[in-house]
């Protein structure tokens, strides 16, 4: 409930901007054209900042809450998400989507969240047409300020680049790109009493053992009954990006 609250208050600071902006929408009334929907949340999914997109639903040009309890061409969550599983995306990954009904001024907007990822870009394998509007395959499109690539154009190479940049994290600090490694055992190699990635070695884990040690209460539950204590440091070209000693209940990475 605090979550919906606080969703609400910062939709109605951003409609007070009477403006739109970077990661923010504004719409009278819910897309007539299917196209038109498609390009406005693969633009979000895309945008420049950062941050979850918001296409907001019952307010006018203006800036008027004007509501869309009377809309007809609302739609509801599901139906938008199996829109959006009808579309053949690059590698098979979709914006994440989650629709929001607010009471705002009397009356209901509708807010489509289009959730902030690191699958960036997003993009299409096939055409998606509704009368002559076509989202284009193989087409990047983004947000910037508060204007969306053309649906017939693809994005500045720069903005492009950053998306990709922002899919192979790097455009974060060294420590959350080698968490996310991390996350990929088959990437990472044994060497000595560490192990570095295979596509980025300047990433390190080195594992020091310390016989004196004493486990911590919870390594005597694991499965594996050979248990040891030491010191796992997280390196970035032999810098030390994190230092923790811990239990270790097997002996590979």
């Amino acid at each position: 409930m605090n979550a919906e609250i606080d969703l609400t208050y910062e939709i109605i600071n951003l409609i007070s901007l009477k403006r739109e902006g970077e990661y923010w929408d504004f719409k009278e009334k819910h897309h007539v054209n299917k196209a038109d929907l498609l390009h406005d949340i693969i633009c979000m999914a895309n945008n420049r900042v950062d941050k979850d997109g918001y296409l907001i639903f019952g307010v006018s040009d203006t800036y008027e809450i004007k509501g869309v309890a009377n809309d007809e061409n609302r739609r509801n969550q599901q139906g938008i998400i199996n829109f959006l599983k009808s579309k053949k995306f690059a590698g098979g990954i979709r914006p994440t989507i989650e629709l929001k009904t607010l009471e705002i001024a009397d009356t209901q907007v509708d807010v489509l969240m289009v959730k902030n990822t690191n699958d960036t870009p997003y993009y299409l394998m096939e055409d998606c047409f509704e009368g002559k509007r076509r989202v284009k395959a193989n087409h990047i499109y983004t947000r910037v300020g508060d204007t969306n690539t053309d649906i017939d154009k693809s994005a500045d190479i720069n903005h492009v680049e950053y998306l990709w940049k922002k899919r192979f994290l790097l455009n974060k600090p060294p420590l959350e790109q080698i968490k996310k490694k991390l996350q990929y055992q088959s990437e990472w190699k044994e060497q000595g009493d560490g192990y570095y990635n295979i596509y980025n070695p300047e990433f390190t884990v080195s594992l020091e053992y310390d016989d004196y040690g004493h486990p911590e209460f919870y390594s005597f539950l694991m499965m594996n009954e050979s248990t040891s204590y030491g010191t796992v440091t997280l390196k970035y070209h032999g810098t030390k990006l994190y230092v923790q000693k811990r239990s270790f209940n097997h002996v590979h990475f």
